[in-house]
């Protein structure tokens, strides 16, 4: 339950750092993401408990997906490691403890020339020389149009169509169970009920075979992210037949519940 937990906080973050502009992204990254006023992780009033556990996984979350260079905003300047093989608290330690705002964007650092890194008045001698060297490393860093982060298994933006049925893992399980999406446009997952992959008459049975099968599609692609666990075809195949065998024991009709079986035998 613990490990499930974990997982779903850190969805969360990939959601809140790489979900497209929707009302309730927006508003949560208004709320509790990089502003004028404060960093995203910062310790602020509006902080409720579900939050500090939100951001006690960040230090995992950073080390288990990389970033993608882009406009900076969604980027933590020293915790993220967008800057070569290190994050930049651990190239310049003595010049992060100087700063009041250690969780600062890429983008509001690199917004002026001089780099906006809100520092303590007086510098020490080391923090001092680790400002000029850090100066000289950003002085030919220059910012894109978008920023994402990647979880080792995709290189644009993460939507329903890209993950579900376009991203190359996807591509292949629908492949191994004799399935060829290619030519679908990108009209959003929902297209696939209209399509019928599975050539069924009862909608309820597609429609539950649909689900699972996404719904193990989505697993497969957690396990990656979170676990760093490369699942097989076979491995996402048994999973769609036990869910579908558990799941017949829900139907009403004795019809339904031989086809629902049915199906759970062809995953295996």
């Amino acid at each position: 339950m613990g490990r499930k937990n974990v997982s779903l906080l850190k969805k969360f973050l990939f959601k809140f750092h790489c979900a497209p502009s929707a009302p309730w992204i927006d508003w949560l990254r208004d709320a509790y993401g990089w502003n004028e006023h404060f960093d995203f992780g910062d310790d602020i009033p509006l902080t409720t408990p579900i939050w500090k556990d939100i951001y006690a996984q960040l230090p995992s979350f950073r080390n288990e997906t990389n970033v993608v260079d882009g406009n900076g905003q969604m980027i933590a300047f020293w915790l993220d490691m967008w800057f070569r093989s290190q994050t930049l608290a651990d190239m310049f330690p003595t010049l992060l403890s100087h700063t009041l705002r250690p969780n600062a964007s890429v983008a509001r650092v690199l917004l002026v020339s001089d780099l906006q890194l809100s520092l303590q008045p007086r510098l020490t001698t080391i923090a001092a020389h680790e400002l000029l060297e850090l100066a000289a490393l950003m002085a030919k860093t220059t910012l894109l149009r978008s920023a994402s982060f990647s979880s080792g298994c995709c290189t644009g933006t993460e939507d329903c169509f890209h993950l579900f049925i376009a991203y190359r893992r996807s591509k292949s399980f629908w492949s191994f169970i004799g399935l060829d999406f290619a030519s679908l446009p990108d009209l959003g997952v929902d297209q696939l009920w209209a399509v019928n992959p599975f050539l069924k008459n009862n909608s309820k049975i597609c429609s539950t075979v649909l689900t699972w099968v996404l719904w193990n599609v989505w697993k497969c692609r957690n396990a990656k992210v979170f676990w760093h666990e490369d699942e097989t075809n076979m491995m996402i195949s048994r999973r769609c037949s036990e869910d579908l065998s558990l799941w017949s024991n829900r139907c009403s009709s004795s019809a339904d519940r031989v086809k629902l079986v049915a199906w759970s035998n062809f995953f295996l």
